[in-house]
């Protein structure tokens, strides 16, 4: 039975090997390492079955927004399942828990790269994300607001930590 939770303490290594090898990089796995080791990250959680991890999703910290008008934000990357584990529902449902935790810590939006079918299943859009300012634009650079309409009438800046630079 899978069962999902917060990272807890001494797992960063096993995280690291899990996303490097659903990625078959290390670029992910970094990113991962350095927003905890920055302090940008704001919800690691695990799937595991039994007590192995074989699955993990990241949300960092991003504003949103102007300074009149600042939104808290949540970039979700990278979200990881291994591969024996695939087409499970793993993956959907560490982003259905991932936003629980979310609204537990008050963010307003969450933003993320992907697959527009794939996250538009969970309410992700790429309409809401057209009017604001990011490294990252197109049909997947998709948003979810958490406080309905809270997005209506912003623009500005998404302001990902530096981190995510290093993945360009």
């Amino acid at each position: 039975m899978i069962t999902f939770r917060l990272e807890a303490a001494g797992e960063a290594g096993l995280i690291y090997d899990l996303v490097h090898q659903t990625f078959g990089q290390e670029a992910e796995a970094i990113l991962v390492e350095d927003l905890c080791k920055d302090g940008d990250a704001l919800i690691s959680i695990v799937a595991l079955d039994d007590d192995i991890i074989v699955g993990h999703i990241l949300f960092s910290d991003i504003p949103v927004g102007t300074s009149k008008n600042l939104l808290r934000g949540a970039a979700l990357a990278p979200l990881s399942v291994s591969a024996a584990h695939k087409d499970e529902g793993i993956g959907g449902g560490l982003i259905m828990q991932g936003l629980r935790e979310c609204r537990k810590h008050g963010v307003q939006v969450v933003l993320v790269l992907g697959d527009p079918d794939y996250y538009g299943r969970f309410d992700f859009s790429s309409s809401l994300a057209d009017e604001l300012d990011s490294p990252y634009q197109g049909d997947s650079f998709l948003a979810l607001e958490l406080e309905p309409g809270v997005l209506e009438g912003i623009t500005g800046n998404v302001l990902y930590p530096n981190a995510f630079k290093k993945l360009d």
